[in-house]
């Protein structure tokens, strides 16, 4: 059993999506898992954070950060964007207006040019039709590379890290790991609707 989600699945979600006229709802709801993982993922990985609030080693919100794209297109970045500025402390936004709003535009942004790359270089179509379980990984590691590579320049240019690369490592595996999780279980949970929608009548 692949621990993806099967390929049909997120294809039929994504053709469901663009056939409803519910585009602010699909930011909306974005945002709201983001933030929702956000938390939960502080309560849970707390004890795995190496920079409070922003390094984790296990982060459950970067799969939010994939999937939203895949589906959603640019309202899945503008949820991002709202997801991440509610997110972030509100102490720091407050004091660092412009860092905070740089760090929602490259978790947005990165994520959507991450995700419209990798189904350019691997001919993924826009309704995700064929999309094959290893094509999916390819889209979480260039998206997890390339969140975190422009994160760390961007702590780095803030003065927040003394070098660019001081948390390279904890936060991509943190977003690989976070995709994993989730991803996985949404794959058990669907397996699990599966049966019981087949089980015969009593």
């Amino acid at each position: 059993m692949t621990w993806l989600p099967a390929a049909a699945s997120l294809e039929g979600f994504s053709m469901a999506a663009r056939e409803h006229d519910a585009y602010w709802w699909q930011a909306i709801g974005t945002a709201v898992a983001w933030m929702a993982l956000f938390h939960l993922n502080a309560k849970m990985f707390r004890m795995l954070e190496w920079a409070p609030a922003v390094i984790n080693w296990v982060f459950l919100p970067a799969a939010v950060r994939m999937l939203s794209i895949l589906l959603f297109g640019w309202r899945g970045a503008l949820g991002l964007w709202v997801g991440t500025v509610a997110t972030i402390p509100e102490d720091f936004l407050l004091d660092h207006p412009l860092q905070s709003i740089a760090m929602a535009c490259v978790s947005s942004l990165g994520a959507l040019a991450a995700v419209r790359a990798a189904m350019t270089l691997l001919h993924v179509r826009p309704s995700l039709q064929g999309l094959t379980a290893l094509q999916l990984t390819w889209v979480a590691g260039l998206v997890a590379a390339v969140n975190t590579l422009a994160h760390n320049v961007l702590f780095w240019s803030a003065g927040m890290t003394e070098t660019p690369v001081a948390g390279l490592v904890p936060m991509f595996v943190g977003d690989v790991a976070g995709i994993l999780l989730v991803v996985y279980f949404l794959r058990v949970l669907l397996i699990a609707c599966e049966r019981v929608h087949r089980l015969p009548p009593s």
